[in-house]
């Protein structure tokens, strides 16, 4: 049997999700999926109960295009949430948005309230 199941989300990533939605945000997810097909990783967004928190989402093997490249995004953004600034945060520094590095040692999902508001 399994001996350890890691933790899929961050324990706070519900109520950040819950904030920046009572706040009027749209937040959306764009991932590159390299390991899970599109159906499997909206199953697991699902599963885990983050689907009502997203206004919109796209997964790099539905459409056949992967970050950084622009045609991926549903539009141009104020601000990026993100733990890479090669796929990211390059989009998000071409159309001058905010980009926040979380998952390093110094930010985490815990951080982006204070610092997009």
């Amino acid at each position: 049997g399994i001996v350890y199941s890691p933790q899929l989300i961050s324990s706070d990533i519900i109520t950040v999700l819950t904030e920046l939605s009572h706040a009027g945000n749209d937040v959306y997810i764009v991932s590159n999926t390299m390991f899970f097909n599109h159906q499997t990783m909206k199953a697991i967004v699902s599963n885990i109960g983050l689907d009502e928190f997203f206004t919109w989402s796209t997964f790099s093997d539905e459409r056949v295009i992967a970050k950084p490249d622009p045609r991926i995004y549903n539009e141009d953004l104020d601000c990026f949430i993100g733990d890479n600034p090669m796929t990211d945060g390059f989009y998000a520094e071409k159309i001058e948005a905010e980009f926040i590095h979380i998952n390093t040692n110094d930010k985490t999902i815990n951080d982006v309230l204070s610092i997009i508001n």
